[in-house]
């Protein structure tokens, strides 16, 4: 009995993530150049090609009989991976509970089988900056970790809070401040990396969620996106939420407000082509009445995306994992769910003086862990009295001015450029570091 290579249908990546559409798969006698055959089944009733060409999805079955070796190509017949040595690994007895235990797993229920959500956004637990913040008249703003948003025109007048869900533990809710008399579109995004969406390109995919209306709102609709583009890593800063190069609308639907049940969500199945390196998701809110009420507002739950054809059940995003993807996008001193600019030292780093310099009395290296995502923007206040590129003098209760340098994803540098030093003192400061993407 021959074993897979990785899994019953193996999959292979180019040097950038991407399936290797068209690749060809070469297996050979070790340490020679002499084929040797792979089979298509376990029972090795059929024979493979060799080299075995991978199909549009850069995949194939490929089971092995002994010990290979194994060289792989991409359609234009580049060397992408060559391995000198790799075996059937389980008995056949072994195997074959493996292949009885698939066979099962295909004949029960979809209804019972739970899947990833990719989208670690859609949890709404990465609250680090604050429970209840507005948007920015002058860009995107990131509520929670991961999601930005503006209104339409950078207008102002909404507040995101952090609310208790329906169905969920944590919600996100989108209101307008009461008295308001915008009615400019709310738009919030979550914008995946090509490391976060890879997977999902050349599949059909499901973007799932739950939303609920405030008694005074009035709209009757919410307009969902799947955007796409060629670019890496590309942030998202307009305020109609759209990539400001190559954007591509994959997907476009309005969808109705309206009750439903936990088990059925809100959902919106797309096709998400090979060709781009990143995608996001845009909601745009419309805001009708000519003066916003006490209760103006949609509440989001349970957002997910799945490689699937239609709404499936997904595996709970656990806090703490979505923390450490949330510290690719925002990095602070500041303690948990309190704004940048609060008047606190808990959490502050400290400096000292060691000469009365103006310049260079100090410089600190300030790492970033993990690494974020591209580099940030990064701010840093006197933490007495949030005044920005600022340290406090702890011994004589004064502020100094200083800049950062070197900012990179990995950290920034910090020093003094301007004021009075006293060489010993204490120099204390909070940081903020945060991607807009």
């Amino acid at each position: 009995m021959a074993t897979s290579l990785s899994s019953a249908l193996t999959r292979f990546y180019d040097r950038c993530g991407r399936p290797l559409v068209g690749g060809k798969v070469f297996t050979y006698e070790v340490g020679t150049t002499t084929f040797k055959p792979t089979y298509t089944d376990s029972q090795k009733n059929s024979v493979n090609t060799n080299p075995v060409i991978l199909d549009s999805m850069g995949q194939a079955r490929i089971f092995l009989d002994g010990a290979y070796r194994v060289r792989v190509f991409d359609c234009k017949d580049v060397l992408v991976e060559e391995i000198d040595y790799i075996e059937s690994w389980m008995s056949s007895s072994e195997n074959e509970k493996i292949y009885e235990a698939i066979d099962d797993a295909y004949n029960r229920a979809v209804s019972k089988i739970y899947y990833d959500n990719q989208m670690w956004q859609g949890a709404l637990s990465a609250w680090q900056m604050g429970h209840a913040l507005s948007v920015d008249p002058l860009q995107r703003r990131q509520i929670p970790v991961g999601i930005t948003h503006a209104r339409t025109g950078f207008g102002s007048g909404t507040t995101i809070f952090h609310v208790n869900g329906t169905y969920e533990q944590d919600a996100m809710r989108i209101q307008r401040t009461a008295g308001n008399t915008s009615t400019s579109d709310h738009n919030f995004v979550i914008n995946f990396s090509f490391d976060e969406a890879k997977h999902l390109f050349g599949n059909k995919c499901c973007l799932a969620w739950h939303m609920f209306k405030g008694a005074d709102y009035a709209a009757s609709s919410v307009n969902v996106k799947i955007l796409g583009s060629e670019e890496l890593e590309q942030p998202i800063l307009r305020s109609d939420g759209i990539y400001s190069n190559g954007n591509v609308v994959i997907s476009s639907q309005d969808f109705t407000i309206e009750a439903r049940s936990k088990d059925n969500p809100f959902s919106l199945v797309f096709d998400l082509p090979f060709n781009f390196t990143q995608i996001a998701v845009l909601f745009t809110i419309k805001f009708t009445n000519a003066t916003a009420l006490a209760d103006d507002y949609l509440e989001f739950e349970g957002l997910q995306v799945t490689q699937s054809d239609g709404y499936v059940k997904t595996l709970k995003l656990q806090k703490n994992d979505v923390l450490e993807k949330a510290m690719t996008r925002y990095q602070t001193t500041y303690p948990y769910g309190a704004p940048r600019g609060v008047n606190t030292e808990q959490g502050s780093i400290q400096m000292i003086a060691v000469n009365s310099n103006v310049n260079w009395a100090f410089s600190e290296n300030i790492k970033f862990n993990p690494p974020m995502l591209i580099p940030p923007q990064f701010m840093f206040q006197a933490p007495t009295s949030s005044q920005e590129s600022r340290f406090l003098d702890k011994d004589s209760a004064s502020t100094v001015t200083g800049l950062a340098f070197n900012l990179s994803e990995s950290g920034v540098s910090v020093t003094t450029n301007s004021g009075s030093i006293v060489a010993g003192h204490r120099y204390l400061c909070h940081w903020t570091a945060q991607i807009i993407f």
